[in-house]
């Protein structure tokens, strides 16, 4: 971390957001436009910086999806630092994936198992999106499908989206025959 920047512990970025009124604005993931909000940018600032990395640690990209750690992104903000993996993954680890999720309200919205309705609105992404990566195979460490069920593990999908290695774009195929 540089030493330059207020230095804010994680506890004190949690204490932040124990409000209702602020874990519901600003959810532990955030989009970008979200982000842009609890920053006092603009969400073309944000696409911004995230195109020259200077909130490395705090994003992830999939695809053409921008998703955004609250609370790194707030540690970034005020110039902490964060290493990053060779492959993109920006290294949560359990303890900020649990901490995020502590506050009863989250909790209640967001609990450990969840299904692929609430896991695309946690993601801030559509439902055709979330059954594509799990058709793709992305959250096959996170998921239990029995018949037609599927359910999530929060933290585990959390963990695969941010920390796993970039996924490989699926081989196009056509069904024509000649």
């Amino acid at each position: 971390m540089r030493q330059d920047g207020l230095q804010l512990s994680p506890a004190e970025i949690h204490a932040a957001f124990a409000a209702p009124v602020a874990s519901q604005l600003f959810p532990p993931i955030l989009s970008p436009e979200q982000a842009a909000l609890l920053l006092g940018r603009t969400p073309m600032a944000i696409y911004h910086l995230c195109g020259r990395e200077e909130l490395k640690g705090a994003i992830r990209k999939r695809g053409k999806h921008i998703l955004i750690w609250r609370n790194r992104v707030i540690a970034v903000s005020m110039g902490q630092h964060f290493r990053c993996g060779p492959t993109g993954s920006i290294q949560l680890t359990r303890q900020e994936i649990t901490a995020a999720f502590a506050d009863p309200e989250v909790l209640a919205k967001f609990p450990p198992i969840l299904g692929p309705d609430r896991m695309a609105e946690l993601l801030g992404i559509s439902r055709a999106t979330l059954y594509l990566w799990l058709q793709l195979g992305h959250f096959a460490t996170a998921t239990y499908q029995r018949r037609r069920n599927i359910v999530l593990w929060r933290d585990g999908a959390i963990e695969v989206v941010f920390n796993h290695p970039k996924w490989r774009k699926p081989l196009v195929t056509s069904n024509i025959t000649l």
